[in-house]
């Protein structure tokens, strides 16, 4: 995913580096982002917030608890799944209406 000299480099506070990972790795917190939540508007707001937490963050990974790639997809799902649970406040889902209401039932062996 990364260069280890770029991601050693951007652990040491180098701004340059920094920001050349975070470019690189921009798509896939994107794509990881809109794969979860399946609305665009969604997933740029997620990346944003992915982004600024792994650059506030990213003197902290120690490549310990797993490869950097998991660690941003790990980052990337929480935000992901903190969005999915501020929507589901705003829409219970006892606001749904039940199954018979939204349409006619059919039966498809009838002819």
């Amino acid at each position: 995913m990364v260069d280890d000299r770029l991601l050693c480099c951007a652990r040491q506070g180098n701004r340059d580096c920094l920001r050349k990972l975070l470019k690189e790795i921009e798509q896939h917190v994107y794509t990881t982002a809109f794969y979860v939540l399946q609305s665009q508007p969604d997933a740029v707001a997620a990346s944003q917030e992915a982004l600024l937490e792994i650059y506030k963050s990213v003197h902290k990974y120690s490549g310990e608890h797993g490869a950097f790639a998991l660690w941003v997809q790990r980052i990337t799902g929480g935000i992901c799944l903190h969005i999915l649970s501020r929507q589901r406040e705003r829409h219970p889902l006892h606001d749904i209406p039940p199954f018979e209401s939204i349409g006619s039932h059919r039966h498809y062996n009838n002819k």
